[in-house]
Parts: C-alpha cells; structure tokens; sequence
C-alpha cells in the first residue's frame, strides 16, 4: 500500500511538471512573436518631393573645339625645297609656310607673259589698222581670239607657279606637319594642321525640359577643373531648333579664350535662365541603388518598396527628380540599408 501511494505520488509530480513546462513554452513563444512583430518595423524617416522654384542654374558638361580648324594641303606635285614653318609655330594669314619646287613653272609664266605681251601688242595695231581698212575684220576677229587665248594661258602659268608657295590661309598655330625638306607632294596631300583657338566653342547638350529658358546672347558661366580658380564667360550662339533621337537639343556656346585653354578640354557650363524655373528635388542621401539606375523606397500601408527613378541635375546636397515620384508619395530618407522590399516600417521623427 505504501508503495502504490509513493508511485502515485511521483506520477502527479511528473505530471505537474509537464504541465508547468507546458505553460512556460506557451509563454515564451508569445513572447517571441511579440518579439518579432516588434522588430519587423524598420524605424524610417520620410520625406516628400521637395518643389524648388528659385533660380537654378542649368548644368551640363561639354569639350571645347577650336573656332577654326583647317587641313593646309598641296595644290602643286614637285619636291619641297623649302620648309619655313613646323608644328607648334603660330602664324598669321598669309604668311609662307613651304615652298615647292617651281623652276619649270617659272618658266613656263615667263613664256606666258611674252606671248600675252606680244598678243597685246598686236591687238593694238590691228584696232588701228582696222581704221585705215588695211586689214579684214577676220584678221582682227582672230587677233581678238589669239589675245584671249594669251590672257588665258597667262593666268593658268600663274596660277600654277603660284601654288607652289604654301602660304597660311588663316591665323592659327600649326598643330601638326606631316613632310620634311625634299620630300615629294602631290596635290590634295595633307602637309599642314591649322587651328585657331584664340576663339573657342563649346558644345552642349541640354534636355527639354530646359530648353526653354535658354536664348541667344546668354551668358554662360565655364568652369574647368584645370583652372578652378578662375569662372570664365561664355555667350550662347546658337540653339538647336529640332531635338535629337534622345530629345536633347544642341547649344554652341562662344568662349573667348583669355587663359591657356585649348580644344578637346573638358568643362562644366552653368546657364542661368532668364526666368525662375520649378523644380522637384530630393536630399541626395534618399537616393539609393546606382547611378545609371537610381532608386529610392517609397512607404505604401506601412510597407517599404523600391521605386526607380530618372535623376537631373545636382546641386548643394539635393538631386533633381525629372520623373518617378508624385507629390504624394513618402520616400524613405533615412533607414534604407535595412529594408526590402515590401518591408514593414514606421515613421520617425529625428
């Protein structure tokens, strides 16, 4: 009896402790859930496209080219027998830069200016023999002819002879030769690179949305990272009337060129519009993903989800939103490296 009395003693006592065991998991799996409600809800910042419609300035980035750029060629075949001028000289118009040899050519324009002498010569005496009729009309008809033919082939010698001095057709600085001394050139074979960059353009693309408040004669800011201590002024010559397949526009913009810049320099112009402009922007820091594909997470009941977006220009800590975000979307500003998408989150206040 005894012994049915301790076994039924320790069963209760096992079986209160399964219960208690029981209780406890219970508890502490309602524990956890709560736990892990709790802390699925990133704590996030949120923002709303910010509409800036101060001045800002328009930017964009370009090359500069040279105002003028020209291949000097060979209009006459022979050797060179002079070369005066060589790459990295600055020469002024007019100025002869190589000649050609020319011995039979000066030649021939000798011959052609005896014979247009002597053609004069006789046209002058047939006109006054004409008067006394001591010759036929035909004879001066052809008198008239032989001192065209004359003119002509004085003009053709001189032409010729005078191609053999290359000479500079514009200001400019030689950027590049391509012959020496008694080499041999044919006609159209490049000798010369000629560029002038005393005046320099610059030319730039600007999207649609800008196009508007750009015009002739505006003023343009240039910056290049090579002088950065210096702003100079540019001034719009030209604006495209038609866009391109990417509806970009093309600006020519006039730089005169007051430091050592030259052509092929990489820089950064600023227009300014004529009139204020609105703008969307957002603090950069919600921009997330890369730059080729900008994203950010916009807050819909409660959840986090990634949205692309088209970024424009840049400027004092905000990036231009060209498309992708209404007014009234919440755009997570803050908390973003914990989030996913559809994510729950709740709003803070920093």
């Amino acid at each position: 009896m005894k012994k049915v009395a301790i076994s039924i003693f320790v069963l209760g006592a096992i079986a209160l402790v399964a219960f208690t065991l029981q209780n406890n998991k219970k508890e502490i799996q309602e524990e956890a859930k709560l736990a892990d409600i709790t802390s699925e809800a990133i704590p996030v910042e949120l923002i709303h496209l910010q509409v800036d419609s101060s001045l800002r300035p328009i930017l964009t980035t370009g090359t500069f080219e040279p105002s003028l750029e020209i291949q000097i060629v060979a209009e006459a075949q022979g050797k060179i027998t002079q070369k005066r001028k060589r790459k990295g000289e600055k020469i002024r118009q007019g100025q002869l830069l190589a000649t050609v040899d020319n011995e039979r050519l000066k030649a021939n324009l000798l011959v052609a200016e005896a014979n247009f002498e002597k053609a004069t010569r006789d046209l002058q005496r047939f006109e006054k023999l004409i008067e006394t009729e001591a010759i036929t009309q035909r004879q001066l008809e052809e008198a008239r002819l032989a001192h065209k033919n004359a003119q002509a082939q004085l003009i053709s010698s001189k032409k010729a002879y005078n191609d053999t001095f290359i000479k500079a057709p514009a200001n400019g600085i030689l950027n590049e030769d391509y012959f020496e001394k008694g080499s041999y050139v044919s006609p159209g074979q490049e000798l010369y690179d000629l560029v002038n960059t005393d005046l320099l353009y610059l030319n730039v693309k600007v999207p649609e949305r800008d196009i508007l408040y750009i015009a002739n004669g505006q003023k343009v800011l240039i910056h290049s990272k090579l002088f950065p201590e210096k702003t100079l002024e540019g001034t719009v010559k030209s604006v495209a009337a038609k866009a391109d397949k990417s509806l970009n526009y093309n600006i020519e913009v006039a730089v005169k060129n007051t430091s050592s810049l030259k052509g092929g320099m990489f820089v950064e112009a600023r227009f300014i519009p004529q009139s204020n402009r609105a703008i969307h922007t957002l603090p950069r820091q919600a921009i997330v993903g890369s730059v080729k594909k900008p994203t950010v997470f916009v807050v819909k009941e409660g959840k986090a989800f990634e949205k692309p977006v088209v970024i424009g220009a840049s400027f004092e800590g905000q990036v231009e939103i060209i498309s992708g975000l209404s007014e009234q979307d919440q755009v997570v500003l803050s908390g973003q490296i914990n989030l996913k998408e559809g994510t729950p989150v709740k709003k803070v206040t920093l």
